[in-house]
């Protein structure tokens, strides 16, 4: 949940529940109402944390960085993976999914709280074929 040196991948609720990014913020402050208590904190990986409090509101910096990205970049309606482009650029193999689900996990949370709406919505529930869903900026 809280490493030393990166931000913990974020998925979208909707592929996992009880995931996504609403739920981890979530977490981090619970976790850091004990975390002044704590000395020394070992992550899954990487080096130990030797100030938890200051370490989540590093990863807590990460995310709303990123969702000032999206907010920004959702000006113009855009697919999950057009933002997702322009948040992490070129990336290949295994990174596509993993860059694909991070901008997932910002674009839904943002949807969730009414700061993002389907641009066209019509021409999903119109169409008899698979559309991509592009949001923008309410």
């Amino acid at each position: 949940m809280v490493l030393s040196h990166i931000s913990p991948h974020q998925a979208p609720e909707r592929l996992t529940h009880f995931t996504g990014l609403g739920h981890y913020l979530e977490s981090l402050a619970k976790l850091e109402k004990w975390a002044s208590d704590v000395e020394i904190t070992f992550g899954g990986h990487g080096a130990p944390i030797i100030d938890l409090p200051k370490r989540i509101g590093e990863i807590r910096e990460v995310h709303q960085e990123r969702l000032a990205i999206v907010l920004e970049i959702l000006q113009q309606p855009q697919t999950i993976a057009e933002v997702s482009h322009k948040l992490f650029g070129e990336v290949n193999g295994y990174n596509v999914l993993l860059a694909l689900e991070e901008t997932g996990a910002h674009v839904e949370y943002l949807y969730q709280r009414g700061l993002l709406e389907i641009a066209n919505l019509e021409d999903l529930e119109n169409s008899h074929r698979a559309v991509p869903i592009r949001y923008r900026r309410i």
